[in-house]
């Protein structure tokens, strides 16, 4: 039978997405494993092939049915209704080669930007949290526990920068030794060459700056400070009306 990579997303879009589509374009036998769709009021998990293009959509219990076709596992995004502990416990059960990266912070928190009513959580703030999650609640040490018992079946634990190894240190200080620090490839970047300078500077923002958690509540500062100043800014994208200032500039 074929072995596949088990590349395991979520629907959301963003980065993240963004980040396992350019790690896997083009690459063969390889499984997406997703979060869940909603049919009849029950929970479903997709599955992609990349071979085949084929996608399939099971209930959890049924899982087993790839069990021996997975030869290792990437772990990118665990998020929504995967029922956290079955589908951890279940990557473990296969004993093939699990990698997991720190995206959003998941693994602390199911508030992945420690950001709760517009207020940035610390840490004495996380461990006293508890939120709704797969309809029931779940406390902030239930959450640890899960990943505590997942994190030492994982041979290589990815960050993107030495900041998310620092915050999940914080977190895990007996797995830190695992986490790697790969910065992310800006390859696709293409840079142009700059002819002619503006007399006067301009300062651009980039991307959808829809919440507190992408920076909304600062961006809107700078607006409010950069009134009618002697320079331009240029928003590429968009934020929340109650954040946009409107001046000359």
């Amino acid at each position: 039978d074929q072995k596949y990579t088990l590349v395991v997303c979520h629907n959301g879009g963003g980065g993240t997405v963004s980040y396992k589509k350019n790690k896997y374009a083009d690459k063969e036998h390889v499984l997406f494993l997703r979060d869940t769709v909603v049919a009849d009021k029950d929970y479903l998990y997709s599955l992609e092939n990349s071979d085949t293009k084929q996608m399939v959509y099971f209930k959890p219990h049924q899982i087993d049915f790839i069990r021996n076709n997975i030869s290792n596992v990437h772990v990118i995004a665990v998020e929504s209704y995967m029922s956290l502990d079955f589908i951890l416990n279940w990557f473990v059960s296969l004993n093939v080669p699990i990698v997991y990266d720190i995206h959003d912070y998941h693994c602390v928190w199911y508030e992945t930007h420690f950001i709760h009513d517009e207020k940035y959580l610390t840490k004495a703030d996380l461990e006293k949290s508890v939120l709704k999650y797969v309809g029931t609640k779940i406390t902030f040490q239930q959450w640890h526990k899960i990943w505590s018992d997942f994190l030492p079946h994982v041979e290589v634990i990815n960050a993107f920068s030495q900041s998310s190894k620092e915050i999940f240190s914080d977190f895990y200080p007996e797995f830190s030794e695992k986490v790697k620090v790969t910065p992310h490839s800006l390859d696709y970047i293409k840079c142009g060459k700059v002819d002619k300078l503006l007399q006067k500077f301009c300062v651009g923002i980039f991307g959808l700056i829809y919440g507190a958690d992408k920076g909304c509540n600062i961006v809107k500062q700078f607006l409010e400070y950069s009134k009618n100043k002697d320079y331009q800014i240029f928003i590429n994208g968009d934020i929340n009306n109650s954040c946009k200032v409107y001046a000359e500039n």
